[in-house]
């Protein structure tokens, strides 16, 4: 295995460890009975989504070249997360450290997925597209 896709290995397994992670925190909010119905429903599909997520980072972990344009679509709900918590984080008491970690770690996921997205480009990807174009 090349170093670039040992790279990529690390990246998605990390992704996949804050995905856990933030599922179970969810998961422990939902069920902690502090919150009401509506708000333990949306901590148990949000977690569900999560585990959804880990599992596409871990599969992606397999062929982490051919598939690494995941790193790409995950910064969508990166950005979801990050924008969510911004409005909600600001309207509910949670401790600093928390407040701090979510606001400071998706920002810092986002760049680490962007930065292994471009570093393990491939020299010839512009070379296969134009190849694969005139195919069709």
């Amino acid at each position: 295995m090349k170093k670039k896709e040992i790279f990529l290995v690390i990246v998605y397994l990390i992704g996949a460890v804050v995905d856990a992670a933030v599922s179970v925190s969810m998961f422990g909010m939902a069920f902690s009975r502090q919150f009401d119905y509506e708000v333990s429903y949306s901590m148990v599909a949000g977690g569900v989504l999560m585990i959804s997520w880990t599992v596409l980072l871990l599969w992606a972990a397999f062929k982490p070249v051919a598939r690494r344009d995941i790193l790409l679509i995950t910064l969508v709900p990166i950005a979801g997360m990050f924008i969510s918590n911004c409005i909600l984080g600001s309207q509910t008491a949670y401790p600093a450290g928390i407040f701090l970690f979510r606001i400071i770690g998706g920002p810092l996921l986002a760049a680490l997925y962007i930065f292994a997205y471009f570093f393990t480009k491939q020299k010839n990807d512009v070379n296969q597209i134009e190849a694969n174009s005139k195919e069709v």
